[in-house]
């Protein structure tokens, strides 16, 4: 049997060396490199958020059991903001143009866009937290909405932070 990954290895060779003599091949494969790396990273990120959203379901149950039934608004809200934020970290723009676009999108700011996309691994981690902490507070009345407080405030800011990204975008076109 033939070695695959040497196939694919001259292959890919072949392709590269095609893809040298075609100009502007080599900058326009970067860029889909760097919008797929930016891809991956916005669709782990709302997975993640899709998973505490699952914690925040499974705290709505457990106050149910607990006939916290006048407590849910506080859940609801954070939850509905969570899925808002999700979308439009998952939908997001590329940063895509064609190879004829008006507006040429550079390396660079598809590098600034996985950077802004990369600062939100920290968020989505404190947002788990602080649903732990609401999950951890079911049977204190004040503690539980206190934390879904805290949780809908940093879910509304991120929203709000989050259309530096977009204007990153708008930025260059207009600029």
């Amino acid at each position: 049997m033939e070695d695959l990954r040497k196939r694919v290895k001259d292959e890919r060779s072949f392709l590269e060396k095609v893809g040298k003599l075609i100009p502007g091949y080599s900058g326009y494969k970067e860029k889909l490199i760097r919008q797929e790396g930016d891809k991956l990273l916005r669709d782990w990120l709302a997975g993640k958020i899709q998973t505490s959203m699952g914690y925040l379901k499974d705290l709505i149950d457990e106050m149910t059991r607990s006939m916290k039934i006048k407590l849910l608004d506080h859940v609801d809200r954070p939850l509905k903001k969570l899925e808002k934020l999700r979308d439009r970290i998952k939908y997001a723009d590329r940063g895509y143009t064609g190879w004829f676009a008006a507006v040429d999108v550079d390396k660079d700011l598809l590098d600034r866009m996985y950077e802004f996309d990369n600062s939100l691994i920290d968020l989505v981690a404190e947002i788990e937290q602080l649903i732990r902490a609401a999950q951890a507070a079911v049977s204190d009345d004040e503690k539980l909405v206190a934390a879904l407080k805290s949780l809908t405030d940093l879910v509304a800011q991120a929203d709000v932070n989050y259309n530096e990204r977009e204007n990153l975008i708008l930025n260059k076109a207009e600029g």
